[in-house]
């Protein structure tokens, strides 16, 4: 829907067509992003981290914490911010490790990404394409 009547002209008509679908994709980028909060990365590991803890026992815990500690320093960014080519790169620089600790690192990746959508951290649709 545009908000002023465009030129019957076709050059000028896809022109005007083009400017006035600006303003719509300001306001559609805004709608999406407004509920998103900023939160540190390291902030939401935390969160995510207490949060599951109880759940289990304290050689499991030591050993998520220890790989929380390391994704932590890598993502010094906002949750909000994480791209698949971060993702991809930071598993790339595990390639040196056994494919099951490789697997910990997704575990401890996937539930700190899920924790950051349930708590409004980080986009569902942004969390389905860092898979």
């Amino acid at each position: 829907m545009t908000l002023w009547p465009l030129p019957t002209n076709t050059s000028t008509s896809n022109a005007w067509q083009r400017a006035a679908d600006i303003p719509a994709a300001i306001n559609f980028y805004k709608g999406s992003f407004r509920s998103i909060k900023r939160v540190p990365f390291s902030e939401a590991a935390d969160c995510w981290l207490k949060s599951r803890k109880a759940r289990w026992a304290e050689d499991t815990l030591k050993e998520k914490l220890k790989r929380v500690r390391n994704v932590v320093d890598v993502f010094r960014i906002d949750a909000c911010d994480i791209t698949y080519e971060a993702l991809e790169l930071f598993f790339v620089s595990l390639n040196h490790l056994h494919p099951k600790s490789r697997n910990h690192f997704r575990e401890v990746m996937r539930g700190i990404l899920n924790y950051c959508v349930d708590r409004s951290w980080l986009d569902r649709d942004a969390r389905q394409r860092l898979d």
